[in-house]
């Protein structure tokens, strides 16, 4: 989930910048599309993969699967939508291969 949520994240930039965009707008035309508020439910599929985990003690039994996709999904855009000052505040080279693995 973790991988996906990033690789999407990277692979579509302008989808961060977007959802800021809404998000300065108070969320009125993510409010308004139904096809939206019917797609973005990933926190189901993450609740079968805890529910999964938590049968083999992966995962803590009190996990929440929507206040994880919530992190998953905070952590990543943050990082990204981010980066630059980031990089100014933080001095790593935040784009090789061995940085991002190991966020």
């Amino acid at each position: 989930m973790i991988d996906f949520t990033w690789g999407y994240y990277i692979a579509n930039p302008r989808f961060l910048k977007i959802v800021h965009s809404e998000n300065q707008s108070k969320g009125v035309h993510y409010a308004k599309s139904q096809r939206l508020l019917e797609i973005n439910h990933a926190h189901l599929h993450l609740m079968e993969l805890l529910d999964e985990g938590k049968k083999h003690n992966i995962f803590k039994a009190d996990s929440d699967p929507l206040q994880v996709n919530i992190n998953i999904a905070a952590l990543g855009g943050y990082y990204l939508i981010n980066q630059h000052t980031l990089g100014l505040v933080y001095p790593v080279r935040r784009k090789t291969p061995s940085f991002r693995a190991g966020i």
